[in-house]
């Protein structure tokens, strides 16, 4: 009697600890989605200004190409400001 005695205690300490074990992948599952998904939508949101920024730019670099209304000066002044803050 005292090896099935031992091989239920034995039982219920694994179900104990699968128990233990799922919970903890549950949660570890959990948090990795509660803290992925913050620097997913991060991560979007700089995509989107990165796609803005190049947008202007690209807009910037064709006005100063076209040559319209602006003197030697000013387009020098914006190609530093575009140029060299980059």
């Amino acid at each position: 009697m005292t090896k099935g005695f031992e091989m239920e205690e034995g039982l219920h300490r694994y179900e104990i600890q699968r128990f233990g074990y799922s919970r903890y992948r549950r949660l570890s599952i959990l948090w990795s989605f509660v803290l992925f998904i913050p620097g997913f939508i991060l991560f979007l949101y700089s995509v989107r200004d990165r796609k803005r920024y190049l947008m202007l730019r690209r807009q910037i670099i064709q006005h100063l190409h076209q040559n319209e209304g602006m003197d030697q000066e000013e387009r020098s002044r914006i190609r530093h400001r575009l140029y060299i803050t980059t």
